[in-house]
């Protein structure tokens, strides 16, 4: 949820506004989910007995009453709930509807009745009050009662973000927004990579690497490494679901555990102490050369400071493009979130505009400090169902400024801000602490977040990623600037001439799915046109409204290429009567000869001695794309090119690329 921060920080505003949350609060926005939080049945945690309270009325007076101003011990919870809510809900809200709220939280309790001892003098928030203040000296256990009716007040709004905390439930909130809660284990999380490509399924080639080893865990004082291939863990060689390491068990803490790796080619043994670790809200690293990959756990007092140490690492060594990675991020602060969107948009832009019932006030980008500008470099924002609020702040400015594609599936929809407040005594000792919904939030061009953000391309970004898979696949599926699909290896031959047709536009928009090339599959015709054309002109043709084929729709964006193909003499089709173009139909190698010997007018041969074409119509123009030197065949000994073969689409660029770039 949103959290609105007491810290001392530049100022990033238009509009302030005034008086409504005290020094303590942490204004914040942040999705915790409050059964975590607000159901603890600890609800005396440190905040005193009924002892004290107040004085005892006689037995058959009339029940005591105080003012808030004189409350002491746990009656400064009902006082101290009553005023946060009153001063700084998000909505009006008039004194009986709290008050009813109060009175219902104590009859629904269920507690048990008072006996002969006299009722502590109630103190009323409110006259509206005096109902709530019946139901509390009713019952024996003037403590829970108490506690019941404050919920009580902060649950009848029904908005889960608004809650009551004991002393235990607030420091631990605190806790995990600073940073998340410890877990057991040495320090690693994995991802699958076949090589540097994503994979999603354990196979010979597709292997769980290590993604990240967190700072100051017993995995770094050890000496793993990032993208060190796991041959097993604790004796477990991974297999099935969740990254391989489904049936795992549990480590004790104070224990050793084994871990075998693969690291340039070699096993390598670790023996590594588990202890309490704590997952760094910020990790940051280059991924294939020119991309940069950050990933935001949550939105931290400090988080803002560490990403701008990591940006300036990753603008410093170079990277052309972002990958912002926000899945299953909570939010934080809202002032960390203001720090983080100035980094990457210009000057007097809108990050958030918040909308109380007081005001709206307008949260301004302040510069960038001096970090090179990157307000220049391409992103690419990732988010999921888990990314609330100050993610979706983020998301949204960055998107509605036209900065970042979005991409994943639609994130969780939490459009309010809250305060966290901590409760205390007179004297001074904590009570517990309140989280208070305080204000509503658009993005800069009035977008709510309510009911999720839609992205902009949808992904299923579940299941074990690692980030170089991640990253190249969504910087590849956004068209960012010299990024190569994921799936293609990232050396060799194939990835040189993958490079140059990427580079000079012939493989635009013929992906076959976000991201990917798909090297293996089948080449249809439909594209080979594309391509050749592309390659052979320069440029696209301008639109069609017909088309020779009859089995071509002038209406798909590459019957303009087929129209081309056929006027320059590449292609006459694959029947005459009707006349068609066969576009699904996968191109064969034969076929595959004959349009680069006629694209790029390939001198005769004689025969070359393929075994297998002597029979093919395509004969004369399997042995000129030999003699050219654009094939070789698909076997040596005996010499064959297999005709009848499919050509796969990283072939047809192989060599298409061969064809274009040959000696004259």
């Amino acid at each position: 949820m949103l959290r609105t921060g007491a810290e001392n920080r530049p100022t990033r505003q238009i509009v302030r506004s005034t008086g409504r949350i005290g020094a303590a609060a942490l204004a914040a926005l942040v999705l915790w989910p409050a059964v975590a939080v607000a159901q603890d049945s600890d609800s005396g945690d440190g905040t005193g007995s009924d002892a004290g309270a107040g004085a005892e009325s006689e037995a058959g007076a009339e029940p005591e009453r105080t003012a808030c101003s004189d409350a002491v011990g746990i009656f400064e919870v009902l006082c101290g709930s009553y005023g946060l809510l009153t001063e700084n809900y998000v909505d009006d809200v008039p004194d009986e509807d709290w008050a009813s709220a109060a009175a219902r939280g104590v009859r629904e309790a269920g507690l048990a009745p008072r006996g002969d001892d006299a009722a502590p003098a109630c103190a009323l928030p409110a006259p509206e009050f005096e109902q709530a203040c019946a139901a509390i000296d009713a019952v024996g256990d003037t403590e829970a009662a108490v506690w019941a009716a404050s919920r009580a007040m902060f649950a009848s709004r029904g908005d889960p973000n608004n809650f009551l905390m004991t002393r235990s439930e607030y420091e631990a909130l605190l806790s995990r927004r600073e940073g998340g809660a410890p877990y057991t284990g040495i320090g690693i999380s994995l991802g699958l990579l076949d090589g540097t490509k994503p994979c999603h399924a354990l196979s010979e080639s597709c292997r769980p690497a290590v993604a990240e080893v967190f700072a100051g865990s017993p995995a770094e004082r050890a000496g793993l490494l990032a993208d060190d291939i796991v041959v097993s863990l604790d004796g477990h060689v991974p297999s099935g679901p969740q990254c391989g390491l489904g049936g795992l068990s549990p480590f004790e803490q104070g224990s050793v555990v084994s871990v075998v790796v693969e690291r340039n080619g070699r096993q390598r043994s670790f023996a590594v102490d588990v202890e309490p670790v704590r997952i760094p809200t910020v990790d940051g690293r280059a991924v294939a050369g020119s991309t940069g990959y950050l990933r935001l756990d949550s939105f931290g007092a400090r988080t803002d400071e560490l990403l701008e140490r990591e940006l300036r690492s990753l603008l410093d060594a170079g990277v052309d493009n972002l990958v912002v990675d926000l899945r299953d991020n909570p939010g934080g602060y809202l002032q960390t979130v203001i720090n983080i969107a100035s980094l990457f948009l210009d000057d007097r832009y809108v990050v958030i505009q918040e909308v109380s019932r007081v005001e709206t006030v307008l949260h301004l980008v302040s510069g960038h400090g001096s970090l090179p500008n990157p307000s220049v470099v391409p992103m690419v924002v990732a988010v999921d169902g888990g990314s609330a609020s100050a993610s979706e702040v983020l998301t949204l400015a960055l998107r509605d400024h036209g900065r970042a594609t979005v991409i994943g599936t639609t994130t969780y929809g939490k459009n309010t801000g809250q305060i966290t407040q901590a409760m205390q005594s007179s004297d001074g000792t904590l009570l517990g602490g309140a989280q208070v919904t305080v204000f509503r939030w658009l993005g800069p061009d009035g977008t709510s977040a309510a009911g999720g953000i839609e992205p902009d391309i949808e992904l299923d970004l579940s299941g074990c990623w690692h980030p170089i898979g991640l990253a190249r696949r969504l910087a590849a599926a956004a068209g960012l600037p010299g990024v190569l699909p994921a799936d293609i290896d990232l050396d060799g031959e194939r990835y040189d001439a993958v490079r140059a047709l990427t580079d000079d536009g012939v493989l635009a928009g013929t992906e076959c799915a976000p991201g990917l090339f798909c090297p293996g599959d089948p080449i249809p015709r439909w594209l080979v046109a594309a391509w050749l054309v592309r390659v052979v002109d320069g440029q696209d043709p301008e639109p069609v409204s017909s088309s020779r084929f009859d089995d071509v729709d002038a209406g798909h964006w590459w019957a303009a290429h087929v129209e081309r193909l056929a006027e320059l003499g590449i292609t006459a089709g694959c029947a005459s009567e009707p006349a068609e173009y066969c576009p699904d139909d996968p191109v064969t190698r034969a076929q595959m000869a004959t349009f680069l010997r006629r694209a790029f007018v390939l001198d005769s041969a004689i025969p070359q001695g393929f075994d297998d074409t002597g029979d093919s119509v395509h004969e004369a123009d399997i042995d000129a794309l030999f003699r050219a030197g654009i094939t070789g065949g698909c076997s040596i000994e005996p010499m064959r090119f297999c005709p009848q073969q499919d050509t796969t689409r990283a072939q047809m660029a192989l060599f298409l690329e061969r064809a274009r770039n040959r000696p004259n």
